[in-house]
């Protein structure tokens, strides 16, 4: 493309062919060239230059300067963009830099904008308010000051024993009950599952406390479930090991309705269907596996309670002394047998029994060793500080060991036990392996059986209407648990051992948790 020249250029040039470089045409329209101005960089503004091809001289009015043969078109009076270092393109320099400035704060106000909705959805109050103003003006922030918060009275002081109320639920006369989780179902004892007879009929002892005990629950237990195991029958297409740990589950269930289960019951639960039931050869014939499961449970029988119950009684008889007096609380069945195992061998010795409300247990050990001829001292536990005055022993019966070593057993336990350790008094405690468990507890609330309340109501002329006195509840707490350093020795079919050692013993036998 060949650019038209002056004719003194063209003498000069003498027909060279000038080459013409062309970035960008160039728009003669002034209102688009100051767009491209506005909205382009300096750098990178198009230009178009004429220059003459190398080794050509120039001459003419412009004499031998070797500038002169180049013609800048980039000037406006040839229709071009100005240069940036130009005065021309000082205006386009300032625009370019506002504009970036503008978006880079229209991003800011966007920003802070968005921050702002987002506190005020999390209903926190605003600190910063932005307004942003028209594209063409500038985007001003306004910074408003945080609002002080309201600063919270200070809380009341608590107010005294005697000063306090128990609080009650607005348009309602009930007051909270800290013992909900230990109510028992108000259904208990009702036939909800397709149970055995043997199963139905002991429901019912035990929720009438006709069989009081752990030993003898776990032993009336285990029997019933042996009946039920021999009347089983393998439906078609099931295995026995299934279906009879589901059918055996059912009837567990209803026996924990009518009555929580001792530690010894689940125990031994836990070794039945898990050491036997499950082990059971699927190949094995029903009446054949039926018959030795039944063999097992005797077995188990046979063991840890009666063979451990004759243990214990006989090591527990070699600690009684001739002369000595032993206190004991409420009844224990292995305690017994070992005060009874102490007169056979011919020693001489005086028996206090405390006793307490509702069941009165202790009535029965005490006619039991009055009839055997061993000098017996009754009372209640309100006056276990007198009782204890020329006590050489205390011997305690137990519903259960548990895992931080501390004794679970009859209610006023804690109490029997806190007396002697203060005065003294060696505390032994006889208990089965079978009642070890590794469960803790720190105290008599967490975990606990609630008793009828009719136990404590009946017979007691100024507790009759005691439904309609407000603010009034009755508890009747079946256990409490004793602390390790009340306990001196305990004596166990295996032999004597520490309260620490209840863990290490679990572990050896292995019993279920």
């Amino acid at each position: 493309m060949s650019a038209p020249t002056s004719p003194g250029v063209q003498g000069d040039l003498k027909g060279t062919t000038d080459t013409l470089r062309v970035s960008k045409p160039v728009q003669e329209d002034e209102s688009k060239r100051k767009s491209v101005v506005d909205h382009e960089e300096p750098q990178n503004a198009p230009t178009m230059s004429v220059a003459a091809s190398s080794g050509a001289s120039t001459s003419g009015p412009h004499g031998n300067n070797p500038a002169a043969g180049k013609v800048d078109i980039t000037s406006p009076q040839h229709g071009g963009v100005p240069k940036a270092g130009s005065k021309e393109g000082q205006t386009g320099k300032v625009s370019a830099a506002a504009a970036k400035a503008k978006t880079k704060e229209e991003k800011k106000a966007r920003r802070v904008q968005k921050r702002a909705e987002t506190s005020q959805n999390e209903e926190t109050p605003a600190a910063i308010t932005t307004k942003a103003k028209t594209p063409q003006d500038s985007v001003d922030t306004e910074v408003l000051p945080t609002p002080k918060k309201s600063t919270p009275p200070p809380p009341k002081p608590w107010p005294r024993a005697s000063q306090r109320k128990m609080s009650q639920p607005e348009g309602t006369d009930e007051q909270f009950d800290w013992f909900s989780h230990l109510r028992p179902d108000p259904e208990r004892g009702t036939r909800r599952f397709h149970v055995h007879t043997a199963i139905e009929a002991l429901g019912h002892q035990l929720k009438d406390f006709l069989i009081c005990g752990s030993t003898a629950r776990c032993v009336a237990m285990l029997n019933a479930l042996k009946e039920v195991i021999a009347d089983y029958k393998t439906p078609v297409g099931k295995s026995l090991s299934r279906h009879l740990t589901r059918h055996l589950n059912t009837q567990i269930e209803h026996l924990n309705n009518c009555r929580q289960l001792s530690i010894s019951q689940r125990n031994a639960i836990g070794w039945l269907k898990v050491d036997e039931v499950s082990k059971v050869d699927p190949s094995t014939p029903d009446s054949e596996a039926t018959a030795k499961l039944c063999e097992a449970i005797d077995n188990f029988i046979a063991e840890r309670f009666t063979a451990a119950s004759d243990q214990i009684s006989y090591d527990a008889a070699l600690k009684i002394d001739d002369n000595d007096v032993i206190l004991t609380f409420a009844k224990s069945a292995v305690v017994q047998m070992a005060l009874l195992e102490a007169k056979n061998m011919g020693k001489n010795f005086r028996v206090v029994i405390v006793d307490s409300r509702p069941l009165c247990e202790g009535r029965q050990l005490g006619i039991g060793l009055a009839d055997a001829g061993i000098e017996v001292e009754y009372t209640l536990v309100h006056g276990i500080s007198q009782a204890m005055q020329g006590v050489t022993k205390v011997f305690l019966g137990a519903h259960g060991m548990l895992g931080n070593g501390k004794l679970y057993s009859r209610v006023g336990t804690a109490m029997v036990a806190a007396t002697a350790h203060h005065d003294n008094i060696p505390v032994i405690v006889c208990c089965q392996t079978i009642k070890f468990t590794d469960r803790v507890a720190i105290d008599s609330i967490a975990s606990n059986e609630l008793g009828p309340v009719e136990q404590l109501t009946d017979g007691m002329e100024g507790l009759t209407n005691w439904q309609d006195v407000p603010g009034l509840q009755i508890l009747n707490l079946m256990y409490d648990v004793s602390p390790s350093k009340y306990i001196n020795l305990i004596i166990t079919e295996i032999g004597s051992l520490p309260a620490t050692s209840v863990p290490a013993v679990v572990a050896i036998l292995n019993l279920p948790a």
